[in-house]
């Protein structure tokens, strides 16, 4: 009773120590303010494109209205002249300008005669995302288009068709079936329900998370090369060091919970827990066996902004647009991160803190061998 009383007043002082150092406070109020900031940006500006549109016509608009509905990445907004459409481009920052004069069948129909025009488009310059606002543009008049072409053809080819049957024959030919769906594994989340600026919230914060703890791996070393930890055994300093980085750890990733509580991605007490749970041991024992592998905090400082680019870019914190196995697994936000949609990294993470005490071990007995050869 009186070891497990100690202990606890040794985890407190070590979690009161942590507080008393700037650097480390400083750091969790950055990832406070990283996901206010980051959710604030989500709810205000939750696209990539900004559209201004002048319709004329109040059908035209209407259909421009219901279209809304299926993107988020583009944001419109309609103005009562063309002018002000322009305008929109040239002093608000808009990044196109839209312009639909008339009815959008009978521009239609127009375009299938003689080619005009349905749309004037005016923009700074093209972008890849303009470029895919426009086939989001393409898609919407198309249905229109699509019509006219096919009204002139039946015009032409059958003169006394009756126009009631024909277009009847159109409609059902035409009605909107889904050429593909997208599921996720292992998660019934919808694709249309993601948010493109609130989903790396999650691995922004997780990156975050890690950096408390690489932090209190220094921190450690830096307290027990001042001697702060000269009266204990030497064996007992990997106890020490794994309170360290624990405590740092499960500190950042309260703080973490509670932001993705507040910004909305929560996704239930039970598995959030259990995610974070998971995390902070992952990421306690890549610090042990990162600190155990070098003795030097300089070169432990130069480490962390390529491990902090590292984690932005090959783990799935925006888009999963790398595909490096052999440098992801290593990674802990990479299993964390990926636990979100499948389970079974979960699973993985066990095993990945298992192989991260045996290469320790290993690590440990090398440098003994080492200094056993180095004494003789």
């Amino acid at each position: 009773m009186k070891k497990v009383r100690r202990g606890l007043v040794w985890l407190f002082m070590i979690w009161k120590r942590m507080f008393k150092k700037p650097g480390y406070v400083l750091l969790l109020l950055t990832i406070a303010l990283l996901a206010i900031s980051l959710s604030i940006l989500a709810q205000n500006s939750g696209s990539f494109v900004r559209v201004a549109i002048f319709a004329d016509n109040v059908e035209t608009k209407n259909v421009f209205l219901e279209s809304e509905n299926t993107t988020t990445v583009i944001k419109y907004e309609y103005f009562e002249s063309e002018q002000s459409a322009y305008d929109a481009v040239t002093a608000q920052g808009y990044d196109a300008a839209w312009i639909l004069v008339g009815n959008l069948s009978d521009a239609a129909r127009k375009f299938a005669q003689s080619g005009e025009p349905i749309v004037k488009i005016f923009q700074r310059e093209d972008t890849v995302f303009l470029r895919l606002s426009r086939e989001k543009l393409y898609a919407t008049i198309y249905p229109y288009i699509s019509k006219a072409i096919y009204d002139g053809f039946m015009t032409e080819a059958f003169p006394d068709a009756d126009r009631e049957v024909t277009d009847e024959y159109y409609n059902r030919q035409s009605e909107a079936r889904p050429i593909f769906e997208v599921k996720f594994n292992n998660s019934e989340q919808k694709i249309s329900d993601l948010d493109i600026l609130s989903s790396p919230i999650r691995g922004i914060l997780a990156v975050a998370v890690f950096l408390c703890s690489y932090a209190a791996v220094m921190s450690f070393k830096k307290d027990r090369d001042g001697g702060l930890f000269a009266r204990s055994p030497e064996r007992s300093l990997i106890y020490i060091e794994a309170a360290y980085i624990s405590i740092s750890t499960i500190n950042a990733g309260a703080l973490a919970l509670v932001c993705m509580w507040l910004t909305g991605i929560f996704i239930g007490v039970g598995s959030e827990i259990l995610l974070m749970t998971v995390y902070v041991m992952l990421c306690t024992a890549f610090c042990i066996v990162v600190g155990e592998l070098t003795e030097n905090l300089g070169v432990m400082g130069a480490l962390i902004p390529i491990l902090a680019i590292l984690m932005l870019v090959i783990c799935p914190v925006f888009i999963n647009i790398v595909h490096l196995p052999q440098v992801q697994l290593l990674l802990p936000p990479f299993y964390y991160l990926s636990a979100i949609q499948n389970g079974d990294y979960i699973a993985y993470s066990v095993i990945y803190i298992i192989s991260a005490v045996v290469v320790y071990a290993l690590i440990r007995l090398m440098k003994s061998l080492f200094l056993k050869l180095h004494c003789k």
